[in-house]
Parts: C-alpha cells; structure tokens; sequence
C-alpha cells in the first residue's frame, strides 16, 4: 500500500499465520510490526526497497522464520481478539472509576449496538464477545440489533426494526429505530458499532 490504510488486516492476518511480512511505512503499519523485530518495512512506492526485502527473505531461510514466529507472538499478544475484547474492558474500567483510587467501577447500563450480532464474522463477534464479558463484570448490558446468534448469558437484546431491500434504506431504517428506541430509555454508555446516532462511543 502507498496511501489511506488504517490497520491492514491482511498484515495482521499474515502475521497471525506466522509469515513473514514486508509492509510499507503507512497508517497504523508501523503499530503491527515492529522492523527487523517483527517483520521489514520499506518506504511507500520504493519498489527496488521492496524487491530488496523480498529478495532478502527468500535467501535467508532463517530469517523469514524468525520474523514470521516473532509476527506471530506480537499479533497473538498484542493484537487478537481477545486482546482487544480485554483492552476496551479496561478503558470502561479506567474511565468510570470516578474516585480515581483503582476501586472496582459501578454498575453500568450499557448499551451496544450493532446490525448483526454474532460469534462469528467481524464487528458482529466482537459485539458478542464484549457484550458477554462486560455482564460478566457485573454491568447491565443491552445489546440493539436487528438480529443475533447465540446470544450470551446475562444480556438482554432488543430487536430493531429495519426495512429490507437496498442497503441504503437497511442502514436508514436500523439508524431510526435505534435512534427512537434510545429516546425514551437511560443508558450510561451508549456504544456504537454501526453509523447510528447518538452515540457516546463509536468503533468503527
């Protein structure tokens, strides 16, 4: 890539997979490897640095291995699902104790919404998983979703309205039937995942 990528899942995805990497210096890429640590880095539209690289990895053996374990760990550690279920946990945890002296935080109402809700695929599974583990912590958790699988223990679901058909008018009627819903009902946190509004946290 040589322009406008945030984090690159195919870079995390190789990683994931134990390859080794040569990315360019763009977005968040330099937030998922680590060069000569982690995998190699070269400028945007630097071929002959590219070919280089490349060329490097298919001569050394050794170390294409070695990036591609160390790729591994530091995917697996610093940036699977997991991780990230556990770091947004944190920052409900870090943002509401209000006494500022590390006590447990109080219990929350929350709600998540997302379209689709679901332990598989994307942005559903991780709707899933941090609304399970957030009521596991003892908050309150709603989650407003026009359709769900599995849904977790503890939690409570909504179903929103929306008009099939075009995506537009999917997308427009999910955004009203949150937004109605929302209108006559407190929350603490409201955490978007989808284009909704109003939110108080959005995760694109």
């Amino acid at each position: 890539s040589y322009a406008n990528e945030g984090v690159p899942q195919a870079v995390a995805q190789a990683m994931a997979m134990a390859k080794p990497v040569v990315a360019t210096r763009v977005g968040s890429v330099e937030d998922l490897l680590v060069d000569g640590e982690s995998g190699l880095l070269v400028p945007p539209r630097n071929v002959e640095g590219l070919a280089s690289k490349v060329d490097s990895l298919l001569k050394d053996s050794a170390l294409a291995q070695r990036l591609g374990n160390a790729a591994h760990s530091r995917v697996v550690s610093s940036f699977s699902l997991g991780q990230m279920e556990e770091d947004l946990c944190k920052v409900y945890d870090r943002v509401f104790d209000r006494d500022g002296n590390g006590a447990a935080s109080p219990r929350l109402r929350i709600a998540l919404i997302r379209q689709k809700v679901s332990p598989h695929g994307g942005a559903e599974s991780v709707v899933h998983r941090l609304a399970g583990e957030l009521a596991s912590r003892g908050h309150d958790v709603h989650v407003l979703a026009a359709g769900w699988e599995n849904p977790q223990p503890h939690v409570t679901y909504h179903r929103m309205p929306v008009r099939r058909g075009v995506s537009w008018l999917c997308a427009f009627s999910f955004q009203r039937s949150v937004k109605d819903f929302l209108s006559s009902r407190h929350f603490d946190v409201v955490h978007g995942f989808d284009k909704t509004y109003p939110v108080d946290v959005y995760r694109a």
